[in-house]
C-alpha cells in the first residue's frame, strides 16, 4: 500500500513536470516562430543598402533602421516600418515579457533589453557603400529573441524564460544556369541594350540597321547606378509618331520589338498579361517644321517633367523610388509648343494624364508663356509603381461661329516606375531614363522629322547580393546634332 502511495506521487509528478514543459515548449516553439519570421521579413527589406544615399537611406544607420522596423513589425513589435498600420503580426502568446535585439551576440532580458551590438551593421562593415569589396559586404541581419516571466503552472518549474535566434544573409550568385528553372533575375549583366520601337504598336522603327537594336558598353558606376552608355544614328519618323525606348538585359543583346523575353535576355517593360508590351519607357515625339496651314494648330514639341534628379536639369518623364523615395512625384508638370494660325484670339490648350484608351475630357487648363510656350499651372502628383500615364493635348481658339477646337490626341507619356526589386512590377529594375541635351543637359523629348544622333545610356543598381533588387536601369538618349545622354539617380 505505501508503494503504491509513492507510485501515485511519482506518477503525478512526472505528469505535472510532462505538463509544464510542454507548455514551455509550446511557447518556445511560438517565439522562435515570432523570430524567423522577423529575420525573413528584415531580408525582404534589405534592398534599402542598395539604395543608401538617396533621400529615403541617406546613412547606413538609416537602411538599418527600416530593416530593423519590418523585422519587429513581424515579430511582434509595434515599429514604424512603412506601410505596416495597425497590431504588428505574430504577437506574444502565453504570459511574461518579450524583448527583441539585433546584431548583437547576447540575448536580451529585461535587465538588458537591447544588449550591446558586437556584430557589424546589416549592409556594410563600415558604413559606407562605396567601398564594396568583398571584406566590407556584411549584407546580414542577426536576430534574438527572449521571453521570460512566463507564469508557471507549478511553482516549483524553472522554465519561466525562453529564447530564439534566426540570422537571414544575402550571398552573392556564382551561377544561374544550375538555377533554371528557376526564374532568377540576372543580377549583373553581361549585355545591356536599347530597341527603338513605335510606342502606338510596339513594332521597330522603320530604316533602322539591325533592327533598331543598339547596344550599350558599360558598365561605369556612378553612385548605386550602373551606368551603359552607345551612340545610334537613328531616322526619326513622320511627324506625330511616339518614339519609345525599350530596354533588354541579359547574357546577349536581342530585339524588345514585341519581344517580352528570350533564353538570353529579358525587356523591359516586361509584361505580364501574356502579351508582350509595346511601350518603350519614355518617347521622343517627332514634329514636323513646315509652316503652320489651314485650321488646325501645329504642334511642335511635347516636353513631360517628374521629379528632378540631381544632376539632370529640366527633370525627365520617367521616374521612381530613386526620385521619389516618399512614394510620390509631387513634380510632375507639362510644357508644349503650339503653333496656332495667325490672327487667332482666344487661344487655349488643355491636358490630361490618363491610363484610359482615349482623350476625352482633356479639360484642365495650360497657361500661356511666351512665343508659342504653355505649360501646366503647377505641379500634380503620381505614386510609384503606376507605369505608363498617357498624355493627352487638346486645342481651341476663337468665338462664336468662327470658334475652331480640337485634339492632338495622345501626344506624349510619364512612366510612374517601383524600386528595382520586382522585375515584373511597372518598370521593373529601370530606375531612370532621360533623353538630354549635351549643351544644356535639358531633358529632349521632341525631335524633328530628320536624321537624329541618339545615345541611350543604362544605369543598373548595384546588385551584389542574391536577394537584392536587380540591376536598375537609367537609359538615357543623345538627340539631334549632338544631343548626349545623362545616367541620374
Amino acid at each position: 500500500m505505501v508503494i503504491g502511495a509513492i507510485s501515485v506521487v511519482v506518477f503525478a509528478m512526472l505528469g505535472s513536470a510532462a505538463l509544464e514543459a510542454g507548455k514551455w515548449y509550446q511557447q518556445r516553439r511560438h517565439l522562435q516562430f515570432r523570430t524567423d519570421a522577423a529575420a525573413l521579413a528584415a531580408g525582404q527589406s534589405m534592398n534599402a543598402c542598395f539604395n543608401i544615399g538617396t533621400p529615403q537611406f541617406p546613412t547606413e544607420a538609416d537602411a538599418d533602421t527600416f530593416i530593423e522596423s519590418w523585422a519587429s513589425n513581424f515579430g511582434g513589435f509595434n515599429s514604424a516600418a512603412t506601410g505596416q498600420t495597425g497590431s504588428p503580426y505574430n504577437q506574444q502568446i502565453g504570459t511574461g515579457s518579450s524583448f527583441m535585439s539585433f546584431q548583437s551576440d547576447t540575448d536580451p532580458s529585461a535587465g538588458t533589453p537591447t544588449p550591446t551590438r558586437n556584430l557589424f551593421p546589416e549592409c556594410f562593415k563600415d558604413g559606407n557603400p562605396l567601398n564594396t569589396g568583398t571584406s566590407n559586404i556584411n549584407m546580414m541581419t542577426d536576430v534574438k529573441t527572449t521571453q521570460s516571466g512566463m507564469a508557471p503552472w507549478f511553482r516549483f518549474s524553472p522554465l519561466a524564460t525562453t529564447h530564439g535566434w534566426a540570422r537571414v544573409q544575402l550571398q552573392t550568385v556564382k551561377a544561374l544556369k544550375p538555377s533554371l528553372p528557376l526564374a532568377v533575375p540576372d543580377v549583373n549583366p553581361l549585355h545591356v541594350a536599347v530597341t527603338l520601337v513605335d510606342n502606338s504598336t510596339g513594332n521597330a522603327l522603320p530604316g533602322c540597321a539591325n533592327g533598331c537594336v543598339y547596344p550599350l558598353t558599360g558598365p561605369t558606376g556612378v553612385g548605386q547606378l550602373n551606368n551603359w552608355t552607345g551612340p545610334v544614328d537613328v531616322t526619326m519618323p513622320a511627324a506625330g509618331t511616339n518614339v519609345g525606348v525599350r530596354i533588354s538585359m541579359g547574357s546577349q543583346n536581342g530585339s524588345c520589338a514585341g519581344v517580352n523575353s528570350t533564353a538570353n535576355y529579358t525587356c523591359y517593360e516586361y509584361s505580364t498579361g501574356g502579351q508582350p508590351s509595346p511601350l518603350g519607357f519614355v518617347a521622343i515625339r517627332s514634329f514636323d517644321t513646315a509652316a503652320q496651314s489651314g485650321v488646325t494648330p501645329a504642334l511642335r514639341g511635347v516636353t513631360p517633367s517628374t521629379c528632378l534628379p540631381t544632376n539632370l536639369p529640366g527633370g525627365t518623364p520617367y521616374f521612381s523610388s530613386a526620385q521619389a523615395a516618399a512614394g510620390n512625384c509631387d513634380m510632375v508638370a507639362l510644357s508644349a509648343n503650339v503653333d496656332f494660325p495667325a490672327g487667332s484670339t482666344n487661344r487655349q490648350v488643355t491636358y490630361k494624364y490618363t491610363q484610359g484608351n482615349n482623350c476625352n475630357n482633356t479639360n484642365t487648363a495650360m497657361t500661356f508663356q511666351s512665343g508659342n510656350t504653355w505649360a501646366s499651372s503647377g505641379f500634380q502628383t503620381l505614386a510609384t509603381g503606376g507605369g505608363a500615364w498617357k498624355v493627352c493635348l487638346a486645342w481651341s481658339y476663337g468665338s462664336g461661329p468662327t470658334a475652331q477646337n480640337g485634339s492632338f490626341g495622345f501626344v506624349q507619356q510619364i512612366y510612374a516606375g517601383s524600386d528595382g526589386s520586382d522585375a515584373s512590377a511597372p518598370g521593373g529594375p529601370v530606375m531612370a531614363l532621360a533623353v538630354t541635351d549635351r549643351t544644356t543637359n535639358g531633358g529632349v523629348y521632341s525631335a524633328a522629322t530628320r536624321a537624329e544622333l541618339i545615345r541611350p545610356s543604362s544605369c543598373g543598381r548595384r546588385a551584389l547580393q542574391a536577394a537584392s533588387t536587380t540591376p536598375s536601369t537609367a537609359a538615357s538618349s543623345r538627340g539631334a546634332r549632338g544631343r548626349t545622354t545623362r545616367c541620374t539617380r
